[in-house]
């Protein structure tokens, strides 16, 4: 797997994966089947889109010739992306009532931190660049450039 697509997995499953599995321990998989497929879909989706970035990547060399700024606009639109498509299947699927909340509302759910984590990077990736740049650990400019 590329850089581009294990950084977008970890993205999400760093955050993920400890409700996932405080839920399988206190729910059993099999019983709470429905209610799991929640996390599930995010897992599956969070493979394919890491698979997809990594192959656009390989092909077109997008992390390798960015600088961080094009690197956080790359993981940053990846991830919203990834992320309105986990929204958009599990409110389809709870629209015909397949997705359980573990007897619990809905709004007590993981689902309700999708839309909030993807402004959480946007804005701790902005303060990470800003702090570099302050830093001078990173240019706006290319450094052959200067010449100029």
């Amino acid at each position: 797997m590329k850089r581009s697509g294990a950084a977008l997995i970890c993205m999400t499953l760093w955050w993920v994966m400890p409700f996932f599995i405080s839920d399988l321990i206190a729910h059993p998989l099999f019983s709470h089947f429905h209610s799991h497929l929640l996390y599930l879909i995010v897992i599956l989706v969070s493979v394919v889109f890491a698979y997809l970035l990594g192959v656009i990547d390989a092909r077109r060399k997008l992390w390798e010739r960015s600088a961080y700024w094009g690197k956080y606009i790359l993981l940053c639109g990846a991830y919203a992306a990834q992320m309105i498509v986990i929204l958009v299947l599990v409110l389809s699927l709870d629209e015909y009532r397949l997705i359980g909340y573990f007897g619990r509302d809905p709004e007590s759910s993981v689902g309700m931190l999708f839309i909030p984590s993807i402004a959480v990077y946007v804005l701790l990736g902005a303060i990470l660049g800003l702090v570099l740049m302050v830093t001078g650990r990173i240019t706006t400019r290319k450094e052959h450039n200067h010449d100029r």
